[in-house]
């Protein structure tokens, strides 16, 4: 920490010409003056002293007979003298040091943990109608006040900790666990088929299936019906409730053209920095000088020597100029992206069972057309009330009798 602070402050190196500096160490010490950083050997030594000092520890050795000299020194003092007729560099180093320093007083960064299905830059938004943002004044912030209602405008938050550790300030959030959605089993309701389709399974927990493996069903046709029959051929009336698979269609049409238009780049582009100084921007100009472009921006936070946090931020936000071209597809390229197309369809599907397609070529349109069709298995069950005065299926009448 001394050699530190004797850095900042000013110091010699001073050279001795010497066979045993020991002796004359002793003398030194003997006259309070103060030294350290001893190295050398081979009748040359160096050793470090306080500009105080300086004159002092020449004035021994050369009452030792010993030749001394002043070989090197550093400090602030030797830099203002450096630069005492340049007294604006000297001032903007001041001032830049009081701006720092200053600058410790505002928020730096603010970051959020804990957060899993609420985007950050939601919180940060609500954290920032509060008053905690970059550059907000530290010891303005109220932090229980923000923390009690940024948990009453979320209900999707259970608790959330504001810590400010010097300039930034560290959000934690602990998200709300939800239980997942009971069943509703009130109420008597049939099993109704929700579209067309050719039954695979059905498999009834409450009430009664009606359908076999194989049957062609239409929408709104019953599946497990909310009657099923007792002892003594007594009807009773449930909640219907189980699973039927089975075999549905769908399709999907999509035009490919011939003609497409591209993008071709021209090659030229141009680059605007925004600095952001505690949240506020200092930019002169950041439109684009091109009429059709696209944008790329990459965020730079400014660290000085390349570990300290600076509370400044560069925005480079880089235009790139581009012409509208058309182009002529061949069939084979098209074909690729018909493939792509009806792939990313299938995979929406869930589990497809077959399908097949068909890619033609349209004079009129001047396209090539992808016509997809597919059989997906599919729960097609869907709950509906029973209607007043219902009457079970005949699936479910028990026998008649012989007479």
């Amino acid at each position: 920490m001394y050699r530190f602070l004797h850095s900042i402050v000013g110091e010699y190196t001073v050279k001795l010409s010497c066979a045993d500096p020991l002796p004359f160490l002793r003398r030194l010490t003997l006259n309070k003056v103060l030294f350290w950083s001893l190295r050398g050997g081979d009748g040359v030594w160096y050793l470090k002293t306080t500009l105080s000092c300086g004159e002092l520890l020449l004035n021994n050795a050369h009452e030792a007979g010993i030749p001394g000299e002043i070989v090197k020194f550093k400090g602030l003092p030797f830099l203002a003298a450096k630069y005492k007729k340049r007294p604006g560099l000297l001032l903007g180093l001041i001032l830049g040091l009081a701006l720092l320093f200053c600058s410790e007083l505002f928020v730096w960064k603010v970051t959020v943990n804990g957060n899993e299905t609420i985007p950050e830059e939601v919180i940060l938004e609500a954290l920032s109608e509060q008053g905690v943002k970059v550059g907000s004044y530290i010891p303005a912030i109220p932090v229980l006040k923000v923390q009690n209602l940024v948990l009453l405008s979320f209900h999707e938050i259970s608790s959330i900790a504001i810590n400010v550790k010097g300039n930034h300030v560290m959000v934690e959030v602990l998200e709300r666990v939800h239980e997942p959605p009971r069943e509703d089993v009130t109420g008597y309701c049939n099993v109704v088929a929700a579209r067309d389709g050719i039954i695979v399974s059905a498999k009834g927990w409450a009430g009664t299936v009606i359908v076999s493996p194989g049957e062609v069903v239409e929408t709104g046709q019953i599946l497990i019906s909310a009657f099923t029959v007792g002892m003594r051929n007594v009807y009773r009336v449930h909640h219907a409730r189980g699973e039927v698979l089975a075999k549905v269609y769908e399709s999907y049409s999509a035009v490919f053209p011939v003609e497409r238009e591209i993008k071709a780049y021209t090659g030229r582009k141009t680059v605007r920095r925004i600095t952001t100084l505690l949240g506020r921007e200092l930019a002169l100009k950041t439109d684009s000088p091109y009429r059709r472009f696209d944008t790329s921006v990459k965020e730079e936070a400014v660290t000085l020597f390349g570990f300290i946090d600076t509370p400044v931020t560069v925005t480079e936000v880089t235009y790139r100029e581009y012409e509208k071209q058309k182009i002529t597809l061949t069939e084979r390229d098209l074909q690729a992206y018909a493939k792509e197309d009806m792939e990313s369809w299938l995979s929406s599907l869930g589990e497809v069972l077959e399908w097949e397609h068909t890619f033609t070529f349209d004079e009129i349109q001047n396209a090539y057309v992808l016509n997809v069709s597919a059989v997906v298995l599919e729960n097609i069950g869907l709950k509906l009330p029973l209607e007043p005065g219902e009457q079970p299926p005949e699936q479910v009448k028990p026998p008649v009798p012989p007479v």
